[in-house]
Order: C-alpha cells, then structure tokens, then sequence
C-alpha cells in the first residue's frame, strides 16, 4: 500500500502519540526506519502530515535515513560510546528552525537531554539496545548535500535525521516555515518503525503532492 494520511493518522493513533489536526498548517513530522536497516543507503522515510488551507490533508514523504553512516559507527571518534542511533518514540518540542553552522537554515535540535539513542554495537555489528543515553545534543534535521545529490550516505550523517535531496530538503523546509509563521518555531518529531505500516511498500514513496 502507499503511505496515506490516514495511515500516518492510524500509526499514531495505535502508539497512543499526539497527532495535530485542529488548525492548518500544524505539522506533524515523522519518520519510519525501514526494516531493511542500513547506514549506507537512504532506505527510510521523513515526511509531514498537515491539513493545508483549505483543510484538505496532505502527506508528503522523502527518501531521507534516520540512521548514522556506516563512517561513523566505525570511526567513533564523535562519541567514545558510538554513534547515535535514534530509539523510535515521540519527542515533543525538540526541534526549531536554525542554522547549520551558521551556513544554511535546517532544523536544529532545542536544548539538551530530549532524545534517547541507542550508542553501542556488540561484536557481531549488531545493535545492543539494553542501554540507552540521553545525551546527544545535536541531532538535527538537514540534507546530505547542498552542492549536489548524494547517491550513498559517506560520511556525511553522524546521527541526525537526513533527507536524501536538497530540493526535497527545501520542500519539507518551505512548509515548515509557513507553520511557524502561524504557530511559532518549534517542532515535534515521531520515528516510527516500518512494522507500524503494515504492508508499506517503502519503493512507493508518493512526492506527488500538489504542495500549496
């Protein structure tokens, strides 16, 4: 099946998570890590959900990882303990619109101790998620690439969550704007996992919305 708003509305419904729909424009951000997991390829989702202003729904979805690069769970260099994997769940207010370093607008991750990550690979690669940490500070939302498109992740992405294309990166950006205009700045955030989809089809993802 594709992805519909109802069934980004009905994935939340069933996690008991927050689901905006009183006004226009009020944005919910989500992702879905795709069960094929991969810190190479850009094999996950991040979209939004709205009502725009004519209170008709709108989803739009891009190829985007919520998961670092290969790069960095080797090189662990950015944290003693690893790279930060984002843990599935809903992080209210976490997000605001700001500059990554001072260069280009993104979303930029609003004070501290707000996600949880899991850290920790054991001998085999494999993910360890008894322990979890609370202490990553800047897990943020951008792009691979302003300058070009970017096929494989590199080492571009340490932890934060990356959509693919700049274009779609200025789509999801542009929305999100006319939202604060309206609402304020800030932004919640839900990872999901692609088992709360049932039976998605990750190679369908729709882009094409007409976007307002």
């Amino acid at each position: 099946m594709k992805l519909t708003f109802e069934s980004v509305e009905q994935a939340y419904t069933d996690k008991k998570y927050l689901f905006n729909k009183d006004y226009s424009y009020q944005i919910n951000i989500f992702g879905i890590r795709s069960k094929n997991t991969s810190e190479i390829e850009f094999s996950d989702i991040l979209g939004l959900a709205y009502f725009d202003s004519f209170t008709n729904p709108v989803i739009l979805s891009f190829p985007a990882t919520t998961n670092p690069a290969l790069y960095w769970i080797n090189h662990r260099n950015m944290s003693r303990n690893g790279a930060a994997i984002l843990v599935p769940g809903q992080y209210e207010n976490c997000w605001m619109i700001g500059k990554h370093n001072n260069i280009y607008e993104e979303l930029v991750q609003k004070g501290t101790h707000n996600f949880k990550v899991w850290r920790n690979f054991d001998t085999k690669d494999q993910l360890d998620k008894k322990k979890i940490y609370n202490d990553v500070t800047v897990l943020n939302v951008n792009t691979n690439s302003i300058i070009r498109d970017i096929d494989k992740q590199g080492q571009y992405n340490a932890g934060c969550q990356i959509i693919q294309h700049d274009l779609d990166f200025q789509i999801f950006l542009s929305i999100l704007k006319k939202s604060a205009s309206l609402y304020g700045s800030v932004f919640s955030y839900t990872l999901f996992e692609e088992k709360d989809f049932k039976p998605l089809i990750f190679n369908e993802i729709n882009n094409q919305n007409n976007v307002e």
